[in-house]
C-alpha cells in the first residue's frame, strides 16, 4: 500500500476595516493558535502557552512587537514628510473551540495616505509553506490581497 503524505500548509486570515471617521485601522487576525504558539517559542519570545503568553505582561508586549513586525503598514504619501509605520495595538484575543485564535487590532492612521505598503508575512520565518490573506474593507469594497514568502509585500489604494 503506497503512502503519500500530503503538504501540510499553514494559513493566516486578516480582516481589515479602514475607518476614515475615526482614522483607524482595526483588524481581526485569525490563525492557527498550536502553529502561533509553536512558532513564538521556537523564536524564543514566549515559554508558556498562548493563552498564558497573552495574560503575562512581558510576553504579551513581545507578541505584540512581533504582530507589529510581520503585519505591518507603511505610507507611500509624498505629502507626508516622514513616513508612516502602523503600531498596531492588542485590543483583544479568543482562542476559538475548532483551535484558532482571533487576535483584535488596531491602530491610528493619518488621513492623508492615499497608498499603503503592506507586508505581512507573520510565521513565514518558521513555517515557508506559510500562506496570509488579507480581506481589507474600506467605503463597502472589499480588497483581498495574498501572501507568500516569494510574495510578502504589496500595495493598496485608500
Amino acid at each position: 500500500m503506497l503512502h503519500v503524505k500530503a503538504h501540510e500548509y499553514y494559513f493566516a486570515f486578516a480582516e481589515v476595516d479602514y475607518n476614515e471617521k475615526s482614522a483607524k485601522i482595526e483588524a481581526t487576525l485569525t490563525l492557527s493558535a498550536h502553529d502561533f504558539e509553536a512558532s513564538l517559542q521556537k523564536g524564543n519570545l514566549i515559554k508558556n502557552t498562548i493563552e498564558t503568553a497573552f495574560l503575562d505582561s512581558v510576553e504579551f508586549l513581545k507578541i505584540e512587537k512581533e504582530l507589529n513586525n510581520s503585519f505591518r503598514f507603511t505610507s507611500e504619501d509624498k505629502s507626508q514628510e516622514t513616513k508612516w509605520i502602523s503600531s498596531f495595538k492588542i485590543e483583544g484575543f479568543q482562542k476559538l473551540l475548532n483551535g484558532n485564535l482571533e487576535i483584535y487590532l488596531s491602530c491610528d492612521i493619518p488621513n492623508s495616505i492615499s497608498l499603503l505598503t503592506v507586508q505581512f508575512n507573520l510565521m513565514m520565518d518558521y513555517f515557508p509553506d506559510q500562506q496570509n490573506k488579507i480581506t481589507f474593507i474600506q467605503k463597502r469594497k472589499k480588497s483581498t490581497l495574498n501572501f507568500t514568502l516569494a510574495n510578502q509585500i504589496q500595495k493598496i489604494n485608500l
